[in-house]
């Protein structure tokens, strides 16, 4: 099973090309979209957690995990995938790793891009830490053409026809109808 992490706040064409990539190259593979949920740590945080919670204190979701699960699961089922699935699991960390386990009792494959043209510290640093769990990883060839932060501020002023460029129409409308952003 691959297993593609992540906030995908907002789910764009990025992300829809790396499930594209997947579903041809392997066929009869199934894909499993895994939304990160936080849930509060028990215990002390490691260096790893730290500097995780420093990277996501700079971004901002406009929607919770579920109506992420709900937008995500719409459009890859419209669009005939039959080989994916859409969950949710916790923010890989050493202290949630027996949950996430237990969540792909299966052979694990970390899906990760790789843009080549522009390194991404964040996604090495993610890498990194499946690897030194002993995970399987792959490495998607990716162009990155698509930039989350300039996507949430459209979306936070309504630029809804310049995201029609970065964005699947199905996100485009639910942003529409339901206007998580105050001006």
């Amino acid at each position: 099973m691959f297993i593609f992490t992540g906030r995908f706040q907002p789910f764009h064409n990025g992300h829809l090309s790396i499930i594209e990539y997947l579903s041809k190259k392997y066929p009869n593979e199934i894909i499993c979209v895994a939304i990160i949920k936080d849930y509060p740590f028990l215990g002390e945080k490691s260096d790893f957690d730290k500097r995780v919670d420093i990277e996501l204190s700079k971004k901002s979701d406009a929607l919770d995990a579920e109506k992420t699960l709900y937008i995500i699961t719409n459009i890859l089922q419209n669009r005939g995938y039959k080989n994916t699935v859409v969950t949710l699991m916790p923010r890989a960390s050493s202290e949630s790793w027996k949950v996430i386990e237990s969540l792909f009792d299966c052979n694990r494959i970390w899906v990760f891009t790789d843009n080549q043209q522009q390194p991404d510290s964040w996604e090495e640093l993610k890498r990194n830490f499946y690897v030194s769990m002993n995970e399987d990883i792959i490495l998607v060839p990716i162009e990155k053409t698509v930039n989350g932060t300039d996507i949430r501020i459209r979306l936070k002023n309504k630029d809804y026809e310049i995201l029609r460029e970065s964005l699947p129409k199905e996100v485009i409308d639910f942003y529409k109808k339901y206007d998580f952003y105050e001006k």
